[in-house]
């Protein structure tokens, strides 16, 4: 009689240990991802739980099993809580990592970056290209009303769309990433210009300041240049002399050319600023902050001329004081 219970205890010990050994490595096997399998974007809905989160995961393929994930959150997600979000996740992260990145809320990002000096229609083609909306649904978004500047509507919105990374939202249509762009602009810059256009070398106003930063934009290539080619067209503006700023005529030629023809500097348009005194009627371009910068805080200095150091071949200009000097800089520099 006791070895039919001692080889029934041993029995039901092995059966014990078993099951016990295959849960062990069915939860080690369902904490890993899996061998293989590629990037999934995945909605976490605002209020969903663990174990929504958990189903949601394995209907994408990305965990083995729900019941093991909210065994793990219950060891792993310390702050109690998952964020919710577009994120992407690989079915080969461990149900660890896909814990982690739902407690620190690792979303995917629609990131765009807009560079300095692009003008609308060519930020209108990065974002047609990017999927969120087509060039002319852009274009006509920076015409509607409600985009609003230093409290007023703004009437031409080139020059006015920061270039800076940006984080769109999926959501978002044409007129809300225009209107994101435009108040990136309002709470960077208008307040330095609020603080500084008082302090200027010409009385501008915040239409005329980005003009001219668009110039500086356009022109410099080196950044520790920009407050000093600014200073160059402060100094004309103050005598009445034309700005004589190539970028406009490249503006006003409606593309970009290697090498200006004399023939070009006599197109009639009211941005040629060798043809007419002050600044072009609006921006050519939508400058980046240290351009707007560099405009709101000039170098003061004497320069009334610049060209390219064609020798240097570096993208850095020699400056100066009378036309004499210039001429003497254009022989040597660029000739």
């Amino acid at each position: 009689m006791k070895k039919i219970i001692l080889t029934s205890i041993t029995i039901i010990l092995i059966l014990v240990i078993g099951a016990l050994t295959c849960g062990y490595f069915y939860v080690k096997d369902s904490l890993n991802g899996y061998e293989t399998g590629n990037d999934i974007e995945v909605e976490i809905p605002q209020g969903a739980s663990g174990a929504d989160a958990g189903e949601i995961l394995k209907q994408k393929g990305i965990i083995k099993d729900p019941l093991v994930f909210r065994l793990a959150m219950k060891k792993y997600l310390t702050s109690g809580r998952i964020l919710p979000g577009t994120y992407t996740f690989n079915p080969k992260e461990s149900v660890i990592e896909i814990i982690q990145k739902l407690e620190k809320g690792t979303i995917s990002l629609n990131l765009v970056t807009i560079p300095e000096g692009l003008t609308l229609k060519q930020i209108a083609e990065i974002f047609s290209q990017k999927g969120f909306c087509t060039k002319n649904e852009f274009i006509e978004a920076t015409k509607k009303d409600k985009l609003i500047v230093n409290g007023e509507q703004l009437t031409n919105t080139e020059g006015f769309l920061l270039p800076n990374t940006y984080d769109i939202p999926k959501e978002y249509g044409p007129f809300q990433i225009v209107e994101m762009m435009i108040n990136s602009f309002d709470k960077k810059i208008t307040p330095i210009y609020l603080e500084k256009h008082s302090q200027l070398p010409v009385n501008l106003t915040l239409q005329e300041v980005v003009t001219l930063a668009s110039l500086v934009e356009r022109e410099a290539s080196v950044p520790e240049e920009r407050p000093i080619i600014a200073g160059v067209y402060y100094n004309r503006l103050k005598i009445g002399m034309r700005l004589e700023c190539d970028a406009t005529i490249q503006y006003a030629l409606g593309h970009q050319k290697k090498e200006l023809l004399y023939s070009d500097l006599e197109i009639d348009s009211p941005y040629n600023t060798y043809k007419y005194e002050g600044l072009p009627p609006g921006p050519i371009a939508n400058p980046g902050e240290e351009s707007l910068k560099a405009v709101l805080s000039p170098t003061k200095h004497n320069y009334y001329f610049y060209v390219l150091n064609g020798i240097k071949n570096n993208g850095t200009h020699v400056f100066s004081e009378t036309a004499q000097e210039h001429e003497y800089a254009v022989d040597k520099y660029l000739r």
